[in-house]
């Protein structure tokens, strides 16, 4: 279901590095950013509040660390820390994952993986499951450096109204963009490939957009 968000800049916006992030898409939905190379996957934190969550935490019957997603160079790998499946093959340490591969953890904790782009390893996430994650999101991007939002098939993530494709970088543990489309970045007008700040709200023709540090909302 398309959602619209109230995207207007935040006060006070998280700028240390952080390996998650949220990816608020005005009329599209909202995104969990994962950078680092090690996405830990696992149940709720619990009570124990000074043991770090899983950067994918779901609600469900899951091991606090349940799994572990490791990108290396041009692949995915999953590995198994608890009951996990990768297309019906019960992962015994590791197991590598592909366009197309469906995961599951426990007995019913379930995802699908796609990397709609040839040009970049950045991989999607969809839970297929009823399950829910302790931050409710749209899909889950494993981003690598670059990812593409957009009206074609293509983008990771499919915004159907917008009238170009926006890429989105990572350099230094900062964000840019780019796009042929004409942009404003918070106040300034894009030029080229131009720095995305954390909260800061990135608009065009029928394009708005955010990111922020994880656990903010809009």
């Amino acid at each position: 279901m398309s959602v619209t968000y109230a995207l207007e800049p935040m006060a006070g916006s998280q700028t240390t590095p952080t390996s998650r992030f949220m990816l608020w898409i005005d009329g599209v939905g909202s995104f969990l950013l994962c950078v680092g190379e090690r996405v830990t996957v696992g149940g709720p934190r619990g009570s124990n509040v000074e043991q770090p969550a899983a950067d994918i935490a779901f609600l469900a019957n899951l091991s606090r660390t349940h799994a572990t997603l490791v990108r290396k160079s041009d692949s995915l790998i999953l590995e198994a820390h608890s009951t996990a499946s990768v297309d019906g093959r019960v992962v015994r340490d590791f197991e590598s994952i592909v366009a197309g591969s469906s995961i599951v953890l426990g007995n019913s904790v379930r995802m699908s993986v796609s990397k709609p782009s040839e040009l970049s390893m950045t991989a999607r996430l969809d839970v297929q499951s009823v399950h829910r994650l302790e931050q409710s999101v749209d899909g889950i991007l494993l981003f690598a450096e670059t990812c593409l939002l957009g009206p074609s098939t293509d983008c990771h993530v499919r915004c159907p109204a917008w009238p170009e494709s926006v890429l989105l970088v990572r350099r230094s543990n900062e964000f840019y963009c780019r796009s042929q489309a004409d942009l404003i970045v918070g106040d300034e007008i894009a030029n080229g490939m131009t720095e995305m700040p954390i909260g800061s709200v990135v608009s065009g023709q029928e394009i708005r957009f955010r990111i922020d540090a994880f656990g903010e909302s809009p």
